[in-house]
């Protein structure tokens, strides 16, 4: 697992840029949607690439502010003292970045921070009916200090507002300095190899996995926006005997049969002419989980770096 770390933290350090050019913008334009949304953005980005590495200091830090985020996105009053906390829970994951250690608890400053920022929704009144924002759902509040459960990187409303876990911000904070462009139309990258231990399966998963001359390894694509989570899904196809394309954009059929695509890039996927048979989403989010079993698609939720092969979701399985 230790080899996905650079890419965390490649990918952590640009949603920190654009988290800082949002918080900017919010320092200049109190109240801006726009900057509101990219900041939430970006935590959730890092909070999502967080719990794929069991990384659970960075993912309490970046919980807190999401849910302070969350709370300001759906028309709650901005509580005093908010900015000097978002700063400082932006400084904290800074710090994270140089010394990351998977499954190891949070440090005493990374409970003082989401403590603190808990402290200020507390002390916030809830955003009223009339101030929810459409799709905005409920912030969740998770006692102070408490660590993240690794094997359930559960997080509140990001689908509704469009990232799935580790996504670019949108390009609606094309006015902050550093903002990124649509994920959907992001520069093409070279696919990224495996990096986990692709080790022997056992039982029926290898006997029905297993490619042979009569009956060649299959082929999966996996289309997703962040370089971690295509490595991390890719390795766990790889692990199931599948020969694998990976990508940030969504590419027409071609050798795949099978696509494996966060739950954001289900439109594109199915206007490149994917069947929907053909897609398995992705997503932590069970409303975007719902949604897509509402469309007929295979929906499960995103499995981390160190989910092991019996416990991946078993239609994966060729």
């Amino acid at each position: 697992m230790n080899d996905f770390l650079p890419l965390f933290a490649d990918e952590a350090r640009t949603q920190l840029e654009a988290l800082t050019a949002a918080l900017h913008q919010l320092e200049d334009v109190p109240g801006s949607a726009d900057a509101v949304r990219a900041a939430f953005q970006a935590a959730h980005s890092i909070k999502g690439g967080a719990a794929m590495l069991d990384l659970r200091g960075p993912q309490l830090v970046t919980a807190a502010l999401e849910d302070l985020l969350a709370h300001l996105r759906a028309g709650g009053a901005a509580p005093d003292g908010w900015l000097p906390a978002a700063f400082a829970a932006r400084d904290c994951l800074l710090r994270h970045l140089d010394t990351l250690r998977p499954a190891q608890p949070p440090d005493p400053e990374d409970a003082r921070v989401a403590q603190a920022i808990h402290d200020l929704l507390r002390a916030a009144p809830p955003p009223g009916p009339q101030m929810a924002a459409p799709g905005a759902q409920p912030v969740r509040r998770p006692s102070p200090g408490a660590a993240p459960d690794p094997a359930t990187p559960d997080v509140t409303g990001a689908d509704a507002a469009g990232p799935d876990a580790v996504v670019p911000p949108p390009a609606e904070a094309a006015a902050a300095p550093h903002s990124r462009p649509d994920p959907l139309h992001l520069p093409r990258r070279s696919p990224v190899p495996s990096l986990l231990d692709a080790g022997p399966l056992t039982g029926d998963a290898v006997r029905r996995s297993a490619g042979s001359p009569d009956r060649p390894a299959p082929v999966a694509a996996v289309f997703d926006v962040s370089d971690l989570s295509r490595a991390v899904l890719g390795a766990h196809l790889r692990r199931l005997g599948y020969q694998v394309i990976t990508d940030a954009q969504v590419t027409p059929p071609g050798r795949a049969t099978r696509a494996v695509v966060s739950a954001t890039l289900i439109d594109a996927a199915l206007q490149a002419g994917w069947p929907p048979g053909a897609l398995w989403v992705v997503s932590e989010q069970p409303a975007a989980l719902a949604a897509a079993r509402a469309r007929g698609l295979p929906a499960s939720p995103r499995p981390s770096a160190q989910t092991p092969p019996h416990a991946l979701p078993t239609h994966w399985i060729p």
